[in-house]
């Protein structure tokens, strides 16, 4: 793959993929790829390319003489990959202490969650994402944690949104941030876990309302994609 071809694979699948994420193409769309290729303005090469590799990721699926597929998101992937951003989350954080940072990241969490639009605190996870990947120093694990954080953006959009849940998960990272100040390594990732395990009792209703704001969305006529 030379530069030119390697730069435009990298624009493909960074372009689909938050199309996918922010579900412009939704579940169940079928992605053409010389529509694609015509819609980014590049061969259909590195569409190709983009697309096999996020069907490896587990954003679409690959049919057999059909083509590719956005891949709905289920409670069952739900559950799933909360309960995997639970573990890397812990993990992470878990090295982030034993790097002697937890006071960095305790201020990064109350920054985070003192917002007074939840949308606000949707889209500055994924400034807490970057920060947790650099305290930790563990690339590898943070590329696999970002993925997740990302897949789930647009549900933990819908999930901020309601007041209750908002409050009772800005409680529970406050409480986590109090702890990370005092160096109190213990408290502070039992309310981490806490923050995930209210996450679960809610996941059902929020998936559901995921799905219904989904099936009403208005797609654009320039969206290169079929049913």
């Amino acid at each position: 793959m030379n530069a030119t071809t390697e730069c435009a694979y990298f624009h493909a699948y960074s372009m689909i993929q938050r199309n996918i994420v922010y579900y412009r193409y939704g579940p169940g769309d079928r992605l053409n790829i010389c529509e694609l290729a015509k819609e980014l303005n590049m061969s259909p090469t590195p569409v190709r390319e983009a697309l096999a590799r996020l069907s490896i990721e587990g954003f679409i699926d690959c049919r057999s003489q059909r083509g590719f597929f956005v891949k709905p998101i289920t409670r069952d992937d739900m559950h799933e990959m909360l309960g995997l951003l639970q573990l890397y989350t812990g993990h992470l954080y878990r090295e982030i202490c034993a790097n002697g940072k937890i006071r960095a990241l305790s201020q990064a969490i109350r920054t985070t969650f003192d917002r007074d639009c939840s949308v606000e605190v949707a889209r500055e996870i994924n400034t807490l994402r970057d920060l947790i990947g650099n305290l930790s120093n563990m690339p590898n694990t943070d590329r696999h944690y970002g993925q997740l954080v990302q897949r789930t953006q647009v549900l933990r959009a819908i999930e901020f949104k309601d007041p209750d849940r908002m409050l009772w998960l800005s409680k529970l990272a406050m409480d986590a941030a109090e702890n990370g100040d005092a160096e109190k390594e213990d408290a502070f990732l039992d309310c981490v876990d806490t923050f995930y395990q209210v996450r679960f009792n809610w996941l059902d209703t929020v998936v559901s309302q995921a799905n219904s704001v989904v099936s009403n969305v208005h797609r654009s006529p320039n969206t290169r994609v079929s049913r």
